[in-house]
């Protein structure tokens, strides 16, 4: 025997009971069975929408775990690579060009990265040199309807240079620059040495003075 509810009172009554104890409503056990069946089955809808709403939490909190790795990585990624440019670029001021090309090349091999701080080192080692490579003298001599121009200049810089290059910025009797032209050398000057460059430039009778200036150099 089992028990059952009754569908007026909800009283426990007996499956076998043709009318309920506690109320005398007649009693129809296969449509009590159709109700606890209906009633198992929002019983197990309950428990599968409970399931999809635990299977999309746990989908949700793993697309949250994988996205913190990621961050977390690319955080690590960051730091380590700015660790690297600041050490290349203390490494340059201290140590110098040859020792910061050879940390680049180690950090980065032949990257566009490595291509850009080669960029940023080289011209401001260059820069830094020119402002060691003196003229020592120069003229501007008309010759032939040709005018001669020859200077001498001298490595004071810590480098060994391949090749230097001299602007000539011709001017007219206001001082206006009216044209310009460049000369350059080409060899192995050590420092301390000297070297000398000339060109000739047509005559133009507008020319009265010049101003000329080292504008490039090369490291050997």
């Amino acid at each position: 025997m089992a028990l059952v509810k009754c569908p007026e009172c909800s009283g426990t009554v007996s499956d076998k009971a043709i009318t309920c104890p506690h109320c005398g409503n007649p009693l129809d056990h296969n449509k009590n069975e159709t109700i606890l069946s209906n009633e198992n089955v929002a019983t197990i809808a309950t428990i599968n929408k409970r399931e999809k709403v635990n299977k999309s939490k746990k989908i949700i909190i793993f697309g949250l775990f994988i996205i913190l790795i990621i961050l977390i990585i690319s955080t690590i990624f960051s730091i380590s690579r700015h660790s690297k440019d600041e050490r290349i670029s203390r490494v340059y001021l201290t140590e110098g060009y040859d020792a910061a090309v050879e940390l680049i090349y180690k950090y980065y091999g032949t990257s566009d990265k490595a291509i850009s701080w080669m960029i940023v080192i080289t011209e401001d080692s260059n820069h830094n040199i020119i402002d060691n490579v003196n003229i020592l003298e120069d003229s501007l001599l008309l010759y032939d309807n040709h005018y001669y121009f020859d200077a001498t200049v001298k490595n004071n810089s810590d480098e060994t240079l391949k090749y230097i290059q001299i602007d000539i910025f011709l001017t007219d009797n206001n001082g206006d620059v009216i044209d310009s032209k460049w000369t350059n050398w080409s060899g192995t000057l050590i420092p301390g040495a000297t070297a000398k460059l000339d060109t000739m430039i047509e005559y133009d009778s507008k020319i009265s003075g010049y101003i000329v200036q080292v504008s490039d150099v090369s490291i050997k």
